[in-house]
This record gives C-alpha cells, sequence and structure tokens, in this order.
C-alpha cells in the first residue's frame, strides 16, 4: 500500500514543523563580508544555543544544530529576507551555510528562497 499525502497535510506539517524564522550561520571570517544586518539579528552562537526559543524541537530538528561546525553568529530573519538581498550576498551566505554544515544536497533542499529540511 502507498500512502501519498495531501496538498492539505503537507501544508499542516509545514505550519507545525518548519520554523517561523530563517537561521543562517556564519564564523568570524565571514563577517570580513560586507554585509547590511539592518532587517535581522545577529546573535553570538552562546547565546543563541542557549536561547529558549532556538532550542524548540522545531528549530533544533529542522534545522539539524548536530552537523553545524566552526561557527560564531547566527543570523535570525524572516523568511523573505534572503530574496531581498542582492544576488552576490545570497550566493555568498549560501555557500557558508555549506561551509558550516548546514546545507547538503542530501539534507535539505531550497524552496522560495529558504532552506528547508525534507
Amino acid at each position: 500500500m502507498k500512502i501519498k499525502p495531501g496538498k492539505k497535510v503537507l501544508l499542516s506539517w509545514m505550519d507545525c514543523y518548519v520554523p517561523e524564522k530563517d537561521l543562517f550561520f556564519l564564523s568570524k571570517e565571514h563577517l570580513d563580508y560586507e554585509f547590511d544586518f539592518t532587517d535581522v539579528l545577529l546573535m553570538p552562537k552562546e547565546e543563541f544555543y542557549n536561547h529558549s526559543t532556538y532550542r524548540q524541537v522545531n528549530y533544533v530538528n529542522g534545522y539539524e544544530y548536530w552537523y553545524i561546525k566552526n561557527v560564531d553568529y547566527v543570523i535570525i530573519a524572516h523568511k523573505e529576507w534572503i530574496e531581498t538581498i542582492p544576488e552576490d550576498k545570497k550566493r555568498f551566505l549560501l555557500n557558508a551555510q555549506v561551509q558550516s554544515g548546514r546545507y547538503s544536497l542530501k539534507s535539505s533542499c531550497i524552496r522560495s528562497g529558504s532552506i528547508l529540511p525534507l
């Protein structure tokens, strides 16, 4: 028997399990790149990992924190934010995610500019 969830079920799962904010992980070296942090929150990793919101299971599992290495800061952004930045900065930011271990073709996909777990 093959079970295929409908669109309504998938949207319900997204509402329940996909985090409300996009997270981007950066090292100190990445901060040397000229970035405008006006519309986002830039948080040191220690503060981020100890914050009650970002310790919730939908964030921990959704972003697979256990794979993330060599980061010092986390950008916390609204989902639409990445679509508002220039293409070169977007590319730099997504490459930084690969370098941190956050993004791999096996575990994630890009949908509407957001990195989402599969």
